[in-house]
């Protein structure tokens, strides 16, 4: 049998409109705040830093990382076993303030 979808006969004719996302509202599982050095300026490309981070030694670290840069717009390469992270496309103050506020304290490397 196959209902019809319009009106309030389709099944998710009751689910409420969602508010644009943010970065961080109504998710499950790992969430990284948004820092407010990503809203400032308009949107300029940065070169391409490298980060050390010396307390990533996982692939979970990996993970939160990258997670904790991609929503701010930048494109990411991570070097596990050297412990860095190549960003391009935002500020390095915003990529090492996002990496702090997740618990991962990165330095520009030398």
């Amino acid at each position: 049998m196959v209902l019809p979808v319009t009106g309030r006969s389709s099944p998710f004719a009751k689910i409420p409109p969602q508010p644009a996302h943010s970065g961080h509202e109504g998710r499950k599982g790992l969430t990284f705040p948004l820092p407010e050095a990503a809203y400032l300026g308009e949107r300029q490309e940065h070169q391409m830093t490298r980060l050390s981070v010396p307390d990533m030694n996982c692939g979970h670290c990996k993970a939160s990382v990258e997670a904790a840069l991609t929503p701010l717009g930048a494109r990411v390469s991570v070097d596990l076993p050297a412990r860095q992270v190549d960003v391009e496309g935002i500020a390095p103050e915003a990529a090492i303030k996002a990496l702090d506020a997740v618990g991962f304290p990165a330095t520009v490397a030398g």
